[in-house]
């Protein structure tokens, strides 16, 4: 029986795409704040997000903590842009899916409440695997006066019960508010309004004329300006938190994938590695090192100077700090499948194809209803078509 490389080519339907999307020796735990409800007889519903956008970073820099964005639903299907409406998304089943797909531990959903000058924040921290509250907390004071103390308090609760040690310096950075000029915390709150992303730009300006200072402004203006394909003034924003606060992870982070996307790699990896610096065991991290060595310097994906293993051991990395980080498995198949192809040994090729086959069964496994499942499916049969044709000419020798 002959078998010819060729026919991997010949059934090989793959289309290589691009999805952009690791704490010492313990694993972090990982955490999404769900955008808090607003209840409100002022007709100011901005107060929700402002409170989700406060807390979040508050808990962003806690070396205990990985916070998974509520933007980084959407970079996997437009089925996870959910209604983060806390009283509608407290379903169990809809948050052990999210949990599932995502590889969230733990959830913190909640509402605020300002009826005239009282203000009062609910909480509750959701293990997603069991899908219960082991925190739930109500705390109330006067708006604006009391506003921080009380973000303040719900943060320092919530890395409590998730028993997670914090060292001076970061309860100092949890304790310290957003901003000490009001008018600028004004200006930031009108700019969650429901403007324009143009008038949330100029709100934002005012709030930093106000208080250069106010990072929590600078993010939400340096991710405008990314929202309306602005890099260069990203770019800009992300560098000035930066040079104030080198250590901040995601200003890291994002700069990181802002070059990548330019196709700057050197730069979105020199920026990247520091995000790893600081998160150790991030794997979203080290998922996006891992892409950007797909990518020879002249900007050509898995082109003939790009060092097929080196890539793989790279995503291995990734599925040894979360097995069930889906793109890296996806990644991992395609991969394989091209190795595969490649190859002209044909031990190689059956072992190449068994990893790919399993890779991208565990990347259905993990989410059956993924965007491309009926393109991955019908790669998955084609490719246990060449196997068994691989495995039935080994077989005759």
């Amino acid at each position: 029986m002959m078998l010819k490389k060729s026919i991997i080519g010949i059934l090989f339907l793959f289309f290589v795409t691009s999805v952009l999307s690791a704490q010492d020796s313990e694993k972090a735990v990982t955490l999404s704040v769900m955008k808090f409800k607003a209840i409100s007889d002022h007709n100011i519903d901005f107060i929700g997000e402002s409170f989700t956008d406060a807390l979040t970073t508050k808990l962003t820099n806690i070396k205990g903590l990985r916070i998974y964005e509520r933007s980084q639903f959407s970079k996997l299907t437009n089925e996870l842009q959910m209604n983060v409406d806390s009283s509608e998304l407290f379903d169990k089943k809809t948050v052990q899916n999210i949990g599932n797909i995502v590889s969230i531990d733990y959830m913190i959903l909640g509402s605020v409440t300002l009826i005239g000058s009282r203000l009062k924040i609910s909480l509750r921290l959701v293990d997603v695997k069991t899908s219960r509250s082991i925190l739930s907390q109500e705390v109330e004071g006067k708006y604006p006066d009391d506003v921080f103390d009380l973000q303040d308090k719900l943060a320092i609760a919530v890395v409590s019960a998730l028993d997670i040690k914090m060292s001076n310096l970061e309860k100092e950075q949890i304790l310290k508010d957003p901003t000490k000029n009001m008018d600028a915390y004004d200006f930031y709150n009108k700019s969650l309004a429901g403007a324009s992303k143009t008038e949330r730009i100029s709100l934002l300006k005012k709030a930093l004329e106000k208080d250069p200072d106010f990072l929590l402004a600078r993010h939400c203006l340096a991710e405008t300006y990314l929202d309306t394909n602005d890099y260069s003034d990203s770019i800009r924003e992300y560098h000035q938190i930066l040079q104030d606060n080198p250590k901040d992870f995601k200003a890291n982070y994002n700069l990181g994938l802002i070059l990548f996307d330019k196709n700057d790699f050197a730069e979105a990896e020199k920026q990247l590695k520091i995000a790893a610096k600081l998160q150790k065991n991030n794997p979203d991290v080290w998922y996006n090192l891992a892409l950007l060595k797909e990518f020879d310097k002249q900007g050509n994906r898995l082109g003939p100077d790009v060092n097929r293993e080196t890539v793989k051991k790279a995503y291995g990395k990734v599925l040894s700090i979360n097995p069930r980080h889906l793109e890296s498995h996806y990644a991992l198949g395609v991969l394989d499948a091209i190795m595969a192809k490649e190859s002209s040994d044909i031990k190689k090729q059956q072992k190449l194809l068994k990893e790919a086959v399993k890779h991208l069964e565990i990347y259905l496994d993990i989410y059956p209803d993924v965007f491309n499942a009926a393109e991955v499916k019908q790669n998955i049969n084609l490719l246990k078509g060449s196997l068994k044709q691989i495995n039935d000419y080994l077989s005759d020798q």
